[in-house]
């Protein structure tokens, strides 16, 4: 389903050197950052990328930004630098309503899809909820399996990402807030950073895990409506059971959107309780630091990958969403953990 046309540049190259402060250190990174423009993309519409596996696939989404409405989801590699296009599932709700979130190595993706067979109670459709389900889709066997985590009372369920094993993390909503959900084969276990309201219709703490990593580990972000810091990052050891609370030097925003094998977690902050403008973070060994495309007003780095490919989008000062790829120049500075 790859289309591509032979006078299109792939990726449009920002030609950016980037440098960091981590923690205290003087340590510095430098990074090439390309604008990463699908030649599938309709004119006029926005684009965000939405993770990278170990292989540099970046996984985007493209979007009309009037109506709202998702254009496609593609793969862009960053070897051979082809777009290749994902399909829509026949059995999802017409038009583009099989969304994308998640990719691992062996050509599988984790997402939601707007469902023609599951329902939900009377109550949710009069808020405005909609039927989505999770997915996890087999490229190699251009196959989807479709299911609804067995979590009491949850009505709508979104897987976020997938690893090596085949492990999914997503989220589930029973009216009252979003809590994790792990799983592992066909058994689900719960990730709650707090305990989670039962009032239906009460809003209550939130948990959404964004990335597991190949040796369990989970990252994501909660919110606590009666916290001033309204939405801070978590890291979950599946196999340990252990979970750790952080955030960026106190700002009131920090969601965690992806972890790599060696450990190094990204993701976006901000201390703007609009979130107007806001910056892409890394993580390394608990060394945090800023990480913004060339002249943005908000940068999310939402992917990166055992070699430190780091994917993510930004938004221009017009307003206008690219997605874009990291790439570290490499020396002795370049803050990627090898350690493990």
């Amino acid at each position: 389903m790859n289309r591509s046309s032979p006078s299109f540049r792939p990726a449009t190259l920002a030609a950016a050197i980037i440098a960091l402060s981590i923690g205290c250190a003087t340590a510095r990174a430098e990074y090439r950052l390309e604008t990463l423009v699908p030649p599938q993309m309709p004119a006029g519409d926005y684009s965000g990328a939405l993770g990278i596996n170990n292989s540099g696939q970046v996984l985007i989404v493209f979007w009309n930004p009037v109506t709202g409405l998702n254009d496609g989801f593609c793969v862009y590699d960053s070897g051979t630098q082809k777009y290749t296009l994902l399909p829509q599932d026949p059995d999802a709700a017409a038009g583009i309503n099989t969304i994308y979130n998640g990719l691992n190595d062996l050509g599988q993706f984790a997402g939601l899809e707007l469902s023609t067979t599951h329902t939900i109670p009377p109550w949710a459709v009069t808020a405005g909820w909609a039927p989505y389900q999770s997915f996890v889709y087999s490229s190699k066997g251009d196959s989807f399996d479709n299911y609804m985590p067995p979590t009491p009372d949850a009505f709508v369920s979104e897987a976020t990402a997938i690893n090596d094993e085949g492990v999914v993390v997503g989220v589930n909503n029973t009216g009252t807030g979003d809590q994790g959900y792990i799983r592992t084969g066909r058994t689900f276990k719960l990730i709650d950073v707090l305990a989670t309201s039962t009032t239906v219709g009460t809003p209550g703490p939130t948990t959404d895990p964004m990335s597991i990593n190949n040796s369990g580990e989970v990252v994501g972000y909660f919110g606590d409506p009666s916290s001033p810091l309204a939405v801070q990052g978590f890291e979950f050891n599946s196999r340990t059971g252990v979970i750790s609370q952080f955030n960026y030097h106190g700002n009131v925003v920090t969601q965690a959107y992806g972890i790599s094998d060696t450990g190094v977690i990204v993701g976006f902050t901000t201390d703007d309780p609009t979130q107007a403008t806001g910056h892409g973070f890394i993580d390394v060994d608990g060394d945090m630091s800023i990480l913004d495309y060339t002249g943005a007003v908000l940068t999310y780095l939402d992917g990166v990958d055992i070699s430190g490919l780091i994917s993510g989008e930004y938004q221009d000062s017009d307003e206008i969403w690219h997605a874009f790829l990291a790439t570290p120049i490499r020396n002795s500075r370049t803050p990627i953990r090898s350690d493990r």
